[in-house]
């Protein structure tokens, strides 16, 4: 926005284009300068942020001001701080609160039993009447679920009335964005949000062997792709796990550092090992 704001203020009026710079590699920036993109494709986004900024002071600035004026006549000496973001926000934390405050718990019943056929066994959950359940589909009716566990405790026998199956797959974890790389380094190693944010820094600035940390997002750009065979051509000793991988399948949460792998998910032998495989000199154009 601020390139665009300085362009009007000029009152230029020539053709405009922009450089798209999606990650700070030398490979990435290459592709950005053969595929600049024109003024106009990202005019829209220039429009969103003037938006954001024009309301930042008419809401932000101007409400926050009224309001701490009006919270000084109702006897209240501190700042009442108003934003287009963080108001409607705060109205989300203060709606869930008075959910929890003025929840009413209500007792329910659940009656399961465990039955067996062909030598295997299997949990099997009571589903009681329509006129007996809440929303949520549970018992309110302590009499109910008594009757039906008498009823079974006096049956040798169950009729399966129906089957459902379904496949699933669950996807690879993308990787580390910095919030929950932090979590966990807090978690497993008592690390502190500052430390492993310097040791992430360290590992993309000075060893070279990481992306860069300081993002929220995980995923990664589906960019460099053609250098995974290559690198998978080099045989075990800079990529022991990409043999039995599907190379035709792209996802991603795959990235290229300096036109090499460094996705979390390929481990190597020794730290020497991670290091040639990085620093080949094939690799780092």
């Amino acid at each position: 926005m601020i390139a665009r704001e300085l362009i009007e203020y000029c009152g230029y009026r020539g053709p405009i284009q922009r450089l798209w710079l999606s990650a700070l590699n030398e490979a990435s920036i290459r592709q950005a300068l053969n595929t600049v993109k024109q003024g106009s494709e990202t005019y829209p986004l220039y429009l969103s942020a003037l938006a954001r900024s024009r309301a930042d002071w008419l809401i932000g600035m101007n409400f926050s001001r009224l309001f701490t004026l009006l919270g000084r006549q109702a006897g209240y000496t501190g700042v009442l701080s108003v934003g287009r973001v963080q108001t409607p926000t705060l109205r989300l934390v203060v709606d869930r609160d008075r959910e929890i405050s003025n929840f009413i718990p209500k007792p329910f019943w659940s009656v399961e039993v465990q039955l067996w056929t062909a030598g295997q066994s299997f949990l099997a959950k009571w589903v009681a009447d329509e006129y007996v359940v809440d929303e949520e589909g549970r018992c309110l009716d302590q009499s109910a679920a008594a009757a039906a566990l008498a009823a079974l405790k006096n049956s040798q026998a169950a009729t399966t009335v129906s089957v459902d199956t379904k496949r699933g797959k669950d996807p690879a974890p993308i990787p580390f964005d910095l919030s929950t790389l932090q979590e966990v380094c807090s978690a497993k190693f008592g690390m502190g949000v500052q430390e492993t944010l310097d040791v992430a820094q360290s590992l993309y600035e000075t060893h070279k062997a990481t992306t860069y940390p300081r993002t929220d997002c995980g995923y990664r750009l589906k960019l460099g792709a053609h250098w995974a065979a290559g690198l998978n051509s080099e045989g075990e000793l800079y990529c022991t796990h990409l043999s039995p991988c599907d190379k035709n399948v792209m996802f991603e949460v795959y990235d290229f550092d300096r036109d090499a792998f460094v996705d979390g998910r390929w481990q190597y032998e020794t730290e020497e090992q991670t290091r040639a495989a990085i620093d080949k000199p094939e690799f780092i154009r």
